[in-house]
């Protein structure tokens, strides 16, 4: 019994074999599931893009909005400006006559009730 029998070393090169096939078939699920993985990721990066751009958009429309509110803002400001000058104006052209009046009426009314008094 001085050499291995040829029995023994099949089934060492049979193992080996064996052990070879399986690293090879897992090496070849890996390369499999990485490529559905990277076909998903494709799918994924495109939906993105087609949200970054309703984002972007959106983004744009409410730039607009906020451009056209900013117009109506300084609007009403200007319509609350010329409602102040209107209302400061009425006041000194109405407002102050009607006074002077109503107090000169006041002077005369209480003169003709200190004469009437004194008889």
């Amino acid at each position: 019994m001085e050499t291995i029998p040829a029995v023994f070393w099949m089934i060492v090169v049979l193992g080996v074999a064996i052990m070879l096939c399986l690293v090879l078939y897992h090496l070849a699920m890996l390369i499999k599931e990485a490529k559905n993985t990277v076909i998903q990721t494709n799918k994924v990066i495109e939906e993105t893009k087609v949200t970054v751009n309703r984002t972007n958009e959106i983004l744009t429309d409410t730039k607009d909005i906020v451009a056209d509110a900013k117009d109506m803002v300084s609007d009403a400001r200007d319509i609350v400006t010329t409602a102040k000058v209107t209302s400061n104006a009425v006041s000194t052209t109405v407002m102050e006559p009607v006074r002077e009046i109503g107090s000169t009426l006041s002077a005369i009314s209480s003169f003709i009730s200190a004469i009437r008094g004194n008889r």
